[in-house]
């Protein structure tokens, strides 16, 4: 870190030793990251061959408002973090072998009660305007394939698109979503594709098929997700050692950056600044706009 980045978080930093816990709360199992809004905190819970549940939490005191199961022990399921959209949560609860059925779980965010579940397989979903994104891979007769959906809650304009099918697929992270499209890292690539449905979809074997916007090589698999700058201008993807940056709108690489060691997580982007970290305990921060150079 820089003396001017030691800086500019310096008025921060030195009242970390003052934080204390407000509150806390046993759910009774593995917690996913929480959602939170003006209604509460939303906490799902349950990784196979645990129980799973979804809860609302006051955000104040941390009191139960609202409590639901999603699966029993032993059932073979798993849920993922939750996500909000036009007041219902979604929990993702994807099945751990092919024989199950898998499906997004809808439920209101003011009571808890159940809405219709999307039948999509996803381990982590994502919201904005109306739209439900989601990516996968599951084992289908033998072969491993990988696919993403995007779900149009409010309308008709739902579509999905197999990615890879193969005896090894590459994982696709899940994605970020920008102002008309959206981003996720596959193999080795970064790759952006269109809210809307591609006009350019083929039908391959007997599966369809819709290609990327762009797909750029970052030599490397992308840890956690890519992430979007506020402008929706810039993509940076956390690789191995490295930071990707690339234009959002080509996919062109802009600059790169060398962390002291490997990526654990997605980067976080916040007040001009890129915060990666990192094996070893350390957060790598860049200036989000680089250093003017490659």
């Amino acid at each position: 870190m820089s003396v001017s980045q030691r800086e500019h978080t310096g008025d921060r930093t030195a009242h970390v030793s003052e934080l204390g816990v407000a509150w806390n709360r046993q759910l009774g199992g593995p917690v996913h990251a929480p959602t939170v809004d003006v209604q509460g905190v939303f906490a799902s819970t349950g990784t196979y061959p645990t129980a799973g549940s979804l809860s609302r939490l006051a955000r104040t005191t941390g009191e139960t408002q609202w409590t639901t199961s999603l699966f029993a022990a032993d059932s073979g399921y798993s849920s993922g973090p939750t996500t909000l959209l036009d007041g219902k949560v979604y929990v993702p609860v994807p099945g751990v072998s092919a024989i199950l059925a898998n499906s997004v779980k809808v439920f209101a965010a003011d009571t808890g009660a159940p809405a219709t579940a999307v039948n999509e397989r996803t381990s982590t979903a994502i919201t904005r305007n109306g739209l439900l994104l989601g990516t996968s891979v599951a084992a289908i007769s033998g072969l491993q394939v990988s696919r993403l959906f995007v779900k149009d809650t409010l309308g008709s304009a739902s579509w999905s698109t197999v990615l890879d099918v193969s005896g090894t697929v590459a994982t696709p992270t899940s994605v970020a979503i920008g102002i008309d499209r959206f981003f996720l890292g596959r193999g080795t690539d970064v790759e952006a594709f269109s809210l809307a449905k591609p006009a350019d979809c083929q039908i391959v074997g007997n599966v369809e098929v819709c290609q990327p916007l762009w797909a750029t090589p970052v030599g490397g698999a992308v840890i956690g997700h890519p992430v979007l700058s506020a402008d929706h201008a810039t993509v940076y993807a956390a690789v191995g050692t490295r930071l990707a940056v690339a234009s959002a709108a080509t996919g062109a690489p802009a600059w790169s950056g060398t962390l002291g060691a490997a990526a654990t997580s997605a980067p976080a982007i916040a007040d001009g600044f890129v915060y990666v970290p990192t094996a070893t305990g350390e957060l790598d921060v860049f200036a989000a706009s680089g250093c003017g150079q490659a």
